[in-house]
């Protein structure tokens, strides 16, 4: 396949998934698993996710790729996941840490792994905080969610967030799914690709998980 084309398709595929999404309800899905990492002060420092793509976007993607080729899977698949994050910095890769309600601060992602799983993309990527954040006697929770909600991010089910501690607290992750009223369904749903959802729609389909430490 011709190189150019390969990216102007890509860069296609991109603008539809992150460029547009403030244009329309959802119409892109990820499945996600997540981990809060704690470090040995009982600090939370990082979560730790892996986001799968449907099978629309990936079948978008893989259809422009040789398949038969793994070089050339690993090396496309790795410049589409460095657009993808050069694009989701702007949002804190879709990542809100709280901390007594209080935003915290997302630093660079630096490293990556991506691939192909029964056919559709994973992105695996650890969003860690600029500054630790203690766990004792703070109220401490995180989401990851698209604030226009054009992308729906939940986690799969039967999978519950985890939590990686070097501490010797024990630790636990508590997962409230989420609960927008029938005014934010019906609004959600009425919008097509030729409106523009508001600005926040996004959090009140989002999931919030709670981490607590004893």
């Amino acid at each position: 396949m011709h190189r150019g084309y390969f990216f102007c398709t890509v860069i296609v595929g991109l603008f539809l998934l992150f460029q547009q999404k403030a244009e329309t309800h959802p119409h892109a899905w990820i499945d996600l698993e997540s981990k809060a990492v704690i470090d040995a002060e009982g600090n939370l420092v990082a979560v730790e996710q892996t986001w799968l793509f449907g099978p629309f976007y990936s079948g978008f993607i893989l259809a422009d790729i040789d398949t038969t080729d793994s070089v050339a899977v690993t090396r496309d698949l790795r410049e589409i996941a460095r657009q993808n994050l050069t694009s989701l910095r702007e949002y804190d890769y879709f990542t809100v840490v709280q901390a007594d309600g209080r935003d915290q601060v997302i630093s660079d992602v630096e490293t990556f792994e991506t691939g192909v799983i029964d056919g559709r993309i994973y992105l695996k990527i650890e969003a860690r905080l600029a500054s630790p954040v203690p766990l004792q006697n703070s109220a401490v929770r995180y989401a990851i969610y698209d604030p226009t909600y054009y992308v729906e991010i939940l986690h799969t089910q039967g999978s519950e967030p985890a939590v990686q501690t070097a501490s010797d607290n024990r630790c636990a992750a508590t997962l409230t799914p989420p609960a927008p009223t029938f005014e934010q369904l019906a609004y959600a749903a009425s919008l097509d690709k030729t409106e523009k959802a508001t600005t926040g729609l996004g959090s009140s389909f989002a999931e919030w998980v709670d981490i607590s430490c004893q």
